[in-house]
């Protein structure tokens, strides 16, 4: 006998607190410190794609987003020549199950141009990072999908707001 659990839309949302135990004391953002922004989706695949997911449809609503946040996003050419430009990428992770639902995952990162002490090397580095898992069924992946990643912006326009505007340093 097999029994079916239909989910109209389950999220799990977690946290990750990149570099520290602690989500309150990870350094502020400040939008104000990112004179320009690139926005880049990674992780879509066939599968993704065939339900629904764009790579560029996401990319165009996040990049709406943080527009309107205020944010000046890169060209591409300013992307190709300054390494140090700050990135938010959006990671798709997303696969079907036999009860003809979709598993998905949306990670959310900021990442920037780091210099080590130590050693004075450059490498890249996640200074943020938020994460929304989900199931919905297969014919709303693709709503689902976007939903998740509005709301993962959402949080880091929050949070940089806060940052700049309540709290800041």
């Amino acid at each position: 006998m097999r029994t079916t659990v239909a989910f109209s839309s389950l999220v799990l949302t977690a946290a990750l607190a990149v570099g520290s135990a602690n989500a309150q004391s990870e350094p502020p953002l400040d939008p104000g410190s990112f004179p320009v922004l690139s926005v880049h989706v990674v992780g879509v695949s066939e599968l993704a794609a065939g339900l629904g997911v764009d790579s560029t449809g996401l990319r165009e609503q996040v990049e709406r987003r943080v527009v309107r946040a205020g944010f000046r996003l890169a060209d591409p050419i300013e992307r190709e020549i300054d390494p140090e430009i700050p990135r938010l990428v959006v990671n798709v992770g997303l696969f079907t199950t036999r009860d003809s639902s979709t598993v998905y995952s949306i990670l959310l990162e900021l990442v920037e141009l780091v210099r080590i002490k130590r050693n004075g090397l450059e490498t890249h580095a996640v200074n943020w990072s938020e994460q929304v898992l989900g199931i919905a069924p297969r014919a709303e992946s693709g709503s689902a999908t976007r939903g998740a990643t509005a709301a993962l912006v959402d949080l880091f326009l929050k949070r940089a707001q806060a940052a700049t505007v309540g709290g800041g340093r």
